[in-house]
């Protein structure tokens, strides 16, 4: 026990590692995550505060604080965790201070030995109404936040109806501890060590660790229309793979042809849960490392179809996250892109748009999507490190990228190596205008 808090457990091994980057963070807020909710009508604060404070209360990670004894580092409950929403108003600022002033929100930092490690703040801005919900990622990952929106609201709405809801408390967080701590004693943790190490083994040299400040990076967004995301669907039905992994194909082919390099590896996120911690607030993100050899030959079937293969060998062994995954994680290297695929469900949540301002420390070359099922929408994020791009690079590679998709759904049984990434005013300027060295011959003499 450390003071008042109850019930000290030890973290995960996933939990290890953010824990140590944000002791090596000087900012303390590369790990902040969440979400900015515009709504499409203002709700009762009071109410929605009440909600909120029965998902905590039944929630063990969002009670969770952390801290060390010089030893090793534990996590323990805080009973004195409430949640209280602050009410922020910023009539009359122009769109693009109100976003700064998002941002700044957003980079609170939370002291990990005290808590809460989450923030609610509902924001007026002129007449539209946005709630923002921020968390440490030591105790929440994206699915987590989004489900624990879903469930606050139906308490809302229920409460708002005239009825009262109680919530199904969530099973102790040191069970997954426990569960845990048998994998690690079972055969198949042997496994997928064996598996990992032997990859390691066979890509010795591939990427390096980055010393790289975790907060220097920079990001730009957009979002794919729905008739291109009903073609993204569309083409995944025919292809029979999910969506998520369509996309991951289509992202690994648009790196292959950024880089003009075969990757070595690219680094997975596929976001969802499955097995005991389905229903389950905490972190159980799983970066997947995958060794893509995508031949030019192929059509965009064949490789979706390799992707699909080496996704599924990988993520039976994903659950081991030992140092030959982490070094393949911070590896600097730009030829070993990062590939998020998140979907997020926010329930009866009365959505109107929803921007992301919080998704941990970038390093190389990203790729985020997310998913938001209320909105039938997808957004595309792409981020760098500044040693490897500016926003105006980041600007035309997106255009770039939005055009690839667009082009890959067009005809899923083109050659990859037939897919130009260069637009006709792009290849003319390479191609013609810079070849142009003619110049003037003075006359003979």
């Amino acid at each position: 026990m450390h003071g008042n808090y109850q019930d000290p457990y030890p973290l995960t091994d996933a939990q290890l590692k953010v824990w140590y980057g944000h002791i090596f963070d000087q900012t303390k807020c590369s790990f902040n995550i969440g979400d900015l909710i515009e709504l499409m009508q203002p709700i009762e604060v009071d109410v929605f505060e009440r909600s909120l404070d029965q998902v905590v209360a039944s929630s063990d990670s969002l009670r969770s604080v952390f801290f060390s004894d010089g030893e090793s580092v534990f996590a323990a409950l805080n009973p004195n965790v409430r949640a209280r929403i602050s009410t922020v108003v910023y009539n009359g600022a122009s769109e693009a201070a109100f976003y700064q002033m998002m941002q700044r929100l957003m980079q609170e930092p939370f002291d990990l030995s005290k808590g809460p490690l989450f923030a609610f703040s509902y924001i007026v801005w002129d007449e539209r109404r946005f709630l923002l919900h921020r968390y440490h990622h030591l105790i929440s990952d994206g699915s987590s936040f989004s489900a624990l929106i879903k469930r606050a609201f139906l308490i809302y709405d229920a409460e708002m109806g005239g009825e009262r809801v109680y919530p199904v408390n969530e099973p102790p967080y040191r069970l997954v501890h426990e569960r845990e701590a048998k994998y690690k004693n079972s055969p198949q943790y042997s496994k997928d060590q064996t598996y990992w190490s032997e990859l390691a083994r066979s890509l010795v040299g591939a990427g390096s660790p980055s010393e790289l400040p975790l907060e220097s990076f920079e990001s730009v967004t957009a979002v794919i229309d729905t008739k291109t995301f009903k073609l993204l669907r569309n083409a995944a039905r025919e292809l029979d793979v999910s969506i998520p992994v369509l996309f991951t194909s289509i992202s690994l082919i648009f790196c292959k042809k950024l880089l003009g390099v075969d990757l070595e590896v690219a680094i997975i996120a596929l976001g969802g849960r499955s097995g005991d911690d389905k229903e389950v607030i905490g972190l159980f993100s799983r970066l997947v490392p995958v060794f893509p050899k995508l031949l030019d030959g192929w059509n965009v079937q064949q490789t979706t179809l390799h992707v699909a293969a080496i996704l599924r060998k990988s993520l039976r062994h994903s659950r081991y996250q030992g140092p030959e995954v982490d070094r393949f994680v911070r590896s600097g290297s730009i030829s070993s892109p990062t590939i998020n695929y998140m979907k997020y469900d926010y329930g009866t949540a009365p959505m109107r748009a929803v921007r992301c301002l919080g998704f941990g420390p970038i390093r190389g070359f990203t790729i985020n999507a997310y998913e938001r099922t209320n909105l039938d929408q997808l957004v595309i994020e792409l981020a760098c490190d500044d040693r490897h791009g500016t926003v105006d690079w980041l600007n035309g590679t997106l255009h770039r990228f939005l055009n690839f998709v667009e082009i890959i759904l067009d005809n899923v049984s083109q050659p990859i190596g037939s897919i130009e990434l260069l637009e006709d005013q792009e290849r003319h300027q390479i191609l013609v205008e810079w070849n142009d060295t003619s110049h003037p011959v003075p006359e003979a003499t």
